[in-house]
């Protein structure tokens, strides 16, 4: 062997010995002992691994368990909003009556915080879209009048908050 060659791997070992204990690689126990108490303790609580499908102790009383299931709002705790036209079918050309009857828990909603109409031709861009605001009737009825130009299919989306809660269907009416 060649003098030169036997420093070299000499030193590229030691090069690599170290680097791999200054990475937290390979550890030796005379490495491991060098290390502060600090290093040897084991990861906080945040930082430990956990098995799938377990949650992580969050040192909370037995009774205060977490929810395991999304909770959603049953349909029952929504307004239930019904929309019709006067007249049913509408007619191109003349005003039509557009008709909201907003209920919560099978009761009329007079204090509806919005109730709107988005009316647009069936297949229509966003541009076209035209937006009216309802009146309250009482009784939990909300009108707006509006005149479809021509004869087609039409969307009609109600736009309904009541109770703090925002509902939205399109109802589609054909136009005679």
């Amino acid at each position: 062997m060649h003098r030169l060659s036997v420093p070299l791997i000499a030193c590229t070992s030691l090069l690599l010995a170290l680097s791999l204990t200054g990475c937290g690689g390979a550890q030796t126990p005379a490495s491991q002992a060098q290390r502060t108490p600090s290093q040897n303790a084991p990861a906080p609580p945040a930082m430990q691994q956990v098995p799938q499908g377990t949650a992580p102790s969050m040192n909370m009383p037995e009774q205060m368990e977490m929810p395991t299931q999304t909770q959603t709002t049953p349909a029952a705790a929504l307004p239930q909003v019904t929309l019709t036209t006067v007249p049913d079918p509408p007619k191109a050309g003349t005003p039509v009556q557009v008709v909201a009857h907003v209920t919560y828990e099978n009761a009329p909603v007079e204090d509806a915080q919005l109730v709107k109409f988005e009316i647009w031709p069936t297949g229509a861009p966003m541009e076209v879209h035209q937006m009216l605001s309802a009146t309250s009737q009482h009784n939990g009825v909300y009108t707006a009048t509006y005149t479809f130009p021509k004869a087609g299919s039409y969307q009609i989306m109600y736009h309904v908050t009541a109770k703090g809660i925002h509902v939205m269907k399109p109802v589609e009416v054909q136009v005679q």
